[in-house]
């Protein structure tokens, strides 16, 4: 995967199918639980690669990606938090149902981190967010063009 991505920079190949070779990689290093640093500057390349030539929905993904390697590999909730931030931001308006499951896998660990005291109530935000996933999520809801979007919108209600 490193190679193919050094591979890729070095012919000036920037393309969508790099920033997934970068994604892929971030989830290689965790999976190998390669030190923190390690996987940090994976994160860091793929959120400049997303940024510079991948898709909207990339862009999204390596987002997600920071925000759940902070919570379940680092328990680093200061970095969680901010990446939820981002996350949640190209999600607003995006008719992805796919993108809105993904941010409520965020919010259940936001969740999750409140109820064990790992993040304070008034930095969590929980209201604020609940508020936001839920007008998303009725948002798509409302989409009779795509029923199953829709559905899954339902089944995701907070």
């Amino acid at each position: 995967m490193e190679a193919r991505i050094r591979e890729a920079g070095d012919h000036g190949r920037r393309n969508p199918a790099l920033a997934d070779d970068c994604l892929s990689a971030v989830e290689l290093a965790r999976g190998l639980e390669l030190p923190r640093t390690d996987v940090e500057g994976r994160l860091l390349r793929l959120k400049r690669v997303a940024e510079e030539c991948g898709t909207s929905h990339q862009q999204f993904l390596a987002e997600y990606a920071w925000a759940w390697t902070a919570f379940w590999w680092f328990e680093d909730y200061k970095t969680f938090l901010e990446h939820y931030s981002e996350a949640e931001k190209r999600s607003i308006a995006i008719t992805s149902v796919y993108q809105k499951e993904l941010l409520f896998n965020l919010w259940c660990n936001l969740q999750m981190a409140v109820r064990s005291e790992d993040i304070p109530p008034e930095q969590a935000k929980v209201a604020e967010r609940t508020q936001t996933l839920t007008e998303e999520l009725e948002r798509l809801r409302q989409e009779e063009e795509k029923p199953s979007s829709a559905l899954q919108a339902e089944a995701l209600g907070c």
